[in-house]
């Protein structure tokens, strides 16, 4: 099965300008997604689809082709599910189809090297279209409603413990791994039949603001200093 990674990467984010090329301990942002998916035993090709000049130069150095997209398709308002259609069209006009996406988005760095290939042998060994990375939580949702809140997954007359609830999944925006075939079919990463891949608590943390930066790059240090098997944080 033809494998590829596509990691969308705007220049205009709004939130933290210039943030996929900002650097986290040592190299830009970006390269820990492209990294990630060198690592896989699977991806044959890593590609990051950009409208940015900049960033295609920093992906190229890292080893990723580059597919530049139109300016229609970068703005803030457009999901980037739309650039990874783009993406299939220009592999198609040159002759490649590949049969299975790994979306990586790079404000989620936080992955172990084995995580790509666990999610992909969820992936290849299930008959599902669609495999999310996210994380098994236990919360105690409310929901807003006017003036007050309702709840929505207990009763709080007879609370029971955290780990009695039903298990709930988060997407952590890590990997979304899904058949081309459902950008083709529904220009979305979700088909019919979805499965998690489960990951750890702290791969939650994502960069959308100027603080991220720093409690990402400190949570990331300590990993390595403990051992984790990370994606590491220079080129192997």
């Amino acid at each position: 099965m033809k494998t590829i990674a596509v990691i969308p990467a705007r220049g205009g984010s709004k939130g933290v300008p210039r943030k996929n090329i900002l650097e986290v301990a040592g190299i830009p942002l970006l390269a820990y997604s492209i990294l990630a998916a060198q690592n896989s035993n699977y991806v044959e090709r890593v590609i990051v689809t950009t409208d940015d000049d900049e960033i295609g130069l920093i992906s190229k150095e890292y080893g990723a082709e580059v597919i530049m997209r139109p300016a229609e398709l970068s703005d803030d308002t457009i999901m980037p599910d739309a650039s990874i259609v783009h993406v299939l069209e220009t592999l198609a006009e040159q002759g490649y189809i590949p049969d299975c996406i790994v979306f990586l988005q790079p404000t989620s760095p936080i992955r172990y090297k084995d995580d790509i290939d666990n999610a992909l042998d969820i992936f290849f060994n299930n008959e599902v279209d669609t495999v999310f990375s996210g994380v098994d939580i236990h919360p105690f949702f409310w929901r807003k409603n006017g003036d007050t809140l309702l709840p929505v997954n207990f009763n709080p007359k007879a609370r029971k413990g955290r780990q009695e609830l039903d298990q709930e999944i988060i997407e952590n925006g890590s990997i979304y791994i899904s058949k081309a075939s459902n950008y083709i079919k529904y220009k979305d990463r979700f088909g019919e039949k979805v499965m998690p891949y489960l990951m750890s608590n702290h791969t939650l943390f994502e960069i959308d603001e100027k603080s991220d930066f720093l409690l990402v790059e400190s949570l990331m240090i300590s990993m390595l200093k403990q051992g984790d098997n990370i994606v590491r944080m220079e080129r192997e």
